[in-house]
């Protein structure tokens, strides 16, 4: 998907409806707090189950994963300003939500 249409999907929108992004007259009633950390190794089998258990308890959550490999892994270090794919396979990113009445919210 494109980057804007991601921007959609992370908002809860249809993917062909660009122009509501321009169309807002309030503001979010629904925060998030985020976290990342670059992998290095395989998690393991036993790791990842742990990881969904978590999340599930948390009900309104959500991970990213971002891998560093394929077509990425063919451009070389020296030619991009972006230093975190050397030695990483994948970055995770952790996100929770909730709406300003102290509710918990999906996405």
């Amino acid at each position: 998907m494109s980057w804007i249409e991601s921007v959609l999907y992370f908002e809860g929108l249809p993917s062909n409806e660009v122009d509501v992004l321009l169309q807002r007259t309030e503001p979010s009633k629904r925060f998030f707090k985020a976290t990342s950390d670059y992998v290095t190794e395989p998690i393991s089998e036993a790791g990842l189950e742990d990881l969904w258990q978590r999340m599930l308890q948390l009900e309104a959550s959500e991970l990213i994963l971002t891998p560093y490999g394929g077509r990425m892994s063919e451009i070389s270090a020296s030619e991009t300003p972006f230093p975190h794919k050397k030695g990483n396979l994948f970055e995770i990113q952790y996100l929770v939500f909730w709406n300003d009445d102290k509710e918990t919210c999906r996405n």
